[in-house]
């Protein structure tokens, strides 16, 4: 097997598109579709078979698993870190729970979240609290426990989580791919299956932002992601894949700097 710069060589790799290359469903944006072309085509030039792959869907399958996936994350991250919290033996905080965590950034030391006292600042500091709280009524927790609700989402999201190795067997592929703005990278997730993002290019200048979203997607100039995913257990070979991909594209992530705000003017070096 063929490694570095020459390792999607030979490579079958699945395209996918339908449902996740759709503006109706999901996140995705239809200025991101130039950029997944283009993707299709550098690998394409760096050797890889390309092949139209589909994953084995149901008819209400993305409201199934939009569902079943807000269960299992908020109900996994709100179990998790209430007993990460419980273990720690020092906490200068007196943050002991989730509950804790929510007082302590919309309340009792509000001024240290959002960056800023500006109007922007305090939106991003509601919508943090929002994320929280939307958190701590996890739907799929009783007690201290998970409750059925979890489980029976947690098959869900396996049940159809398992389309991408279906998919992978039936077309005889190494690797399915698409943008990462979409639900593919979710599904992915929720089946425990390896996924790597690899920058793309950058949406066009004239591209339209959307107004009340946070974060802001899309916006002029946005990156966009091409995301490898495979089997469980196959991270090494995709790392490959995605190492070969920018290299491919040479490096487009280079060729626009972040907006100044976005850039870091303190290192751990100043307050150390």
């Amino acid at each position: 097997r063929r490694g570095g710069t020459r390792a999607l060589e030979g490579v079958r790799i699945g395209i996918l598109a339908d449902e996740f290359v759709n503006a109706t469903l999901g996140e995705f944006d239809p200025a991101v579709l130039p950029l997944y072309e283009h993707a299709i085509d550098t690998l394409r030039k760096a050797g890889a078979v390309l092949i139209d792959a589909v994953i084995p869907t149901t008819e209400d399958w993305f409201e199934l698993a939009d569902e079943a996936e807000a269960v299992v994350s908020s109900t996994e991250f709100k179990v998790r870190l209430n007993e990460y919290l419980a273990e720690l033996e020092h906490v200068p905080s007196a943050v002991y729970d989730m509950a804790g965590l929510i007082y302590f950034e919309a309340v009792s030391h509000a001024e240290l979240e959002g960056g800023n006292s500006t109007n922007e600042g305090r939106v991003e500091l509601g919508h943090q609290e929002s994320a929280l709280r939307t958190r701590m009524w996890a739907p799929g927790q009783v007690g201290v426990r998970f409750n059925e609700t979890y489980k029976r989402a947690l098959r869900t999201t396996r049940m159809l989580s398992s389309g991408i190795d279906a998919a992978l067997r039936k077309h005889k592929v190494q690797a399915l791919v698409a943008p990462t703005d979409t639900f593919f990278l979710s599904l992915a997730a929720v089946g425990r299956h390896p996924a790597v993002s690899v920058p793309m290019g950058f949406m066009a200048g004239n591209t339209t932002s959307k107004e009340g979203v946070f974060p802001p997607w899309p916006y002029p100039h946005a990156p966009a992601g091409l995301c490898f995913v495979s089997e469980h257990w196959s991270e090494e070979k995709l790392l490959a894949y995605a190492y070969a991909f920018e290299h491919a594209t040479g490096h487009v992530r280079r060729t626009r700097q972040p907006f100044d705000a976005a850039i870091p003017k303190t290192q751990l070096r100043d307050v150390m």
